[in-house]
C-alpha cells in the first residue's frame, strides 16, 4: 500500500500555525537570510515591500491608538 505523500507547504503552514507571531517572524527572517539563488531576487524584493508595508501599518495603528 502506497503512503500518501505530504505536501511540504501544507506541513510548513501547519508548523507555523503552532508558533507565536515573534517565532514566525524570526523563522521568516532565518529563511530569507538563507536565500542564495539569483532567481529568488524578485521574490525577496516583493517580500521586502510587503514587510515594510506591514510594519508601517502596524506602527501607524499603534500611533493612532496611543495618540488618538
Amino acid at each position: 500500500m502506497a503512503m500518501k505523500q505530504i505536501n511540504p507547504v501544507v506541513m510548513a503552514r501547519d508548523a507555523c500555525a503552532a508558533m507565536t507571531e515573534p517565532q514566525r517572524i524570526a523563522f521568516a527572517i532565518e529563511l530569507t537570510c538563507a536565500a542564495h539563488e539569483p532567481s529568488s531576487a524578485f521574490h525577496l524584493v516583493r517580500l521586502s515591500r510587503a514587510a515594510e508595508a506591514a510594519a508601517t501599518d502596524l506602527a501607524r495603528a499603534d500611533f493612532e491608538k496611543e495618540c488618538g
